[in-house]
């Protein structure tokens, strides 16, 4: 995972036209019409104590989640920023 989050740079990429980001080892672009919403979440494990941040893109085929690591900064403010794009351009 490490190495195709190394290899996968920039793995969110926002454009008038959508979302380009990363699924998996490919591209994907989504434009506007099929990004429902973005925002920040925290997904917990109970057992474990594990609090993990994410970037849910939430799009007309189902939610994407990009982790802390893979945008390389805190999602909270990504979300906000792409929510903010999404509803002027969308």
């Amino acid at each position: 995972l490490a190495l195709r989050d190394l290899l996968a740079r920039p793995t969110l990429r926002v454009s008038p036209a959508g979302l380009d980001l990363v699924d998996g080892l490919r591209r994907r672009h989504l434009p506007w019409a099929a990004v429902l919403r973005v925002r920040a979440a925290t997904l917990t494990h109970n057992r474990r104590a594990v609090h993990l941040r994410t970037l849910e893109v939430e799009t007309i085929d189902g939610p994407i989640l990009l982790t802390r690591r893979q945008l390389g900064t805190d999602p909270g403010p990504v979300a906000e920023r792409v929510e903010e794009i999404r509803l002027r351009l969308g």
